[in-house]
């Protein structure tokens, strides 16, 4: 098994998207994937706990 995992070669490229000027990585877009994700949720939840929601918008 150890052999197969030798052939692997991990080399991904970081640029998914040149946009004029501005480059887009792999790990930019992977970052504001959270904050999208993650802010429904914790609303979601604040609204449950009867929490503010706009400290959702202090939290992010």
């Amino acid at each position: 098994m150890n052999s197969l995992l030798a052939y692997l070669v991990w080399n991904p490229d970081p640029i998914i998207a040149h946009i004029g000027p501005l480059t887009l990585r792999w790990y930019g877009l992977l970052f504001m994937l959270g904050f999208v994700v993650s802010t429904p949720i914790f609303q979601y939840i604040f609204r449950r706990e009867k929490v503010s929601p706009r400290w959702v918008d202090v939290l992010t």
